[in-house]
């Protein structure tokens, strides 16, 4: 992972320990934001613990670190705060506020006009306009700001890439094959991944009706299909019926299992499509207890979609499923 070249870079030099501390921390602060910049992503306590493999109160000591340089949310996702603040602004009264007199007794005036210096007098009723062009004019301000360090973040990341992953690029096949990368490009991480699925495919029998999915393979039900074919549209890397042991339980063969690239972290799907029927339901429930006492977390690196004959599953929510977790 970047983190462990972080860690191997700093902690073999000829540092102070303290400077050492700093500076890991100092990188590793970069690097969360740029995982940010790229998309959605946890909190960055979050992603000091999936990154680091450290416990809960372990990721919050190295947070910590971070606030050396009075680090706060807004330094964490800056295109979050830009598109938070301009949506206020489509809600803000036009015009501009100016404000004279003194300190203790100022006058409000509401300016509307480009060449108006003066403005009309706001009265004591008015304090809600005032104070919404107020806002108006802070929000403008953060936003200028923010758009500021997203450029700088944009130029740090061109340079990491630069120096870590177009290294690696740029050697020839032969040194390609003697080295193990700090990074693996997106694309031969994918490859290795898809590889290291690659299983016998289940049979079907004789009576299940033929569905095929846009990628041409064929799946055993229309929500299975609706899960392939999202994937397939969002370009998620993903496995249909792959194997996986689950102690205590034995070989289960999950629906699929996509990878988030960004992250680097494969997320298991489980669609559970009889929920009506009280001993289908019941098998379930009791695998689903299987994998958590595996270390698989719900709604982290295990997804369960359901649906019984009344309430069938919707295309847009495994849609927004999966822009939530793997993109």
């Amino acid at each position: 992972t970047v983190f462990s070249f972080f860690k191997y870079h700093y902690f073999h030099s000829n540092v102070s320990k303290e400077s050492k501390e700093f500076e890991l921390a100092n990188n590793y602060y970069k690097y969360i934001k740029e995982l940010s910049v790229r998309g959605k992503s946890p909190e960055a306590e979050d992603l000091i613990k999936q990154t680091d493999k450290l416990s809960e109160e372990e990721a919050k000591k190295k947070f910590a670190l971070f606030n050396k340089k009075s680090t706060k949310p807004t330094d964490i996702a800056p295109i979050n705060l830009i598109n938070e603040k301009e949506k206020s602004l489509t809600v803000s009264p036009a015009g501009t506020l100016r404000i004279s007199g003194s300190e203790g007794h100022p006058s409000l005036y509401y300016m509307t006009e480009y060449r108006d210096t003066n403005g009309r007098y706001i009265k004591k009723k008015e304090i809600e306009l005032a104070a919404s062009l107020a806002q108006k004019d802070y929000d403008q301000k953060i936003i200028a700001s923010a758009k500021k360090e997203l450029s700088i973040i944009d130029q740090f990341i061109s340079q990491q890439n630069a120096s870590v992953e177009d290294i690696y690029d740029a050697l020839s096949p032969a040194r390609r094959a003697l080295v193990e990368p700090v990074r693996l490009p997106d694309d031969e991480y994918i490859a290795r991944w898809l590889e290291s699925k690659k299983c016998e495919p289940m049979e079907f029998d004789e009576n299940d009706p033929e569905i095929l999915t846009k990628e041409g393979y064929r799946v055993r039900s229309k929500s299975e299909q609706l899960w392939a074919d999202s994937f397939f549209g969002l370009e998620v890397p993903h496995v249909f019926e792959p194997k996986l042991f689950l102690k205590g339980h034995g070989w289960v063969r999950p629906d699929f299992v996509g990878l988030n690239v960004r992250l680097r972290k494969e997320i298991w799907v489980e669609h559970l499509g009889m929920m009506d029927d009280p001993d289908y339901s019941d098998k379930n429930v009791k695998k689903i207890h299987d994998y958590e006492r595996n270390g698989f977390i719900l709604g982290d690196t295990l997804l369960i979609s359901i649906e019984t004959k009344k309430h069938p599953l919707e295309a847009k929510a495994i849609e927004e499923l999966i822009k939530k977790h793997f993109l």
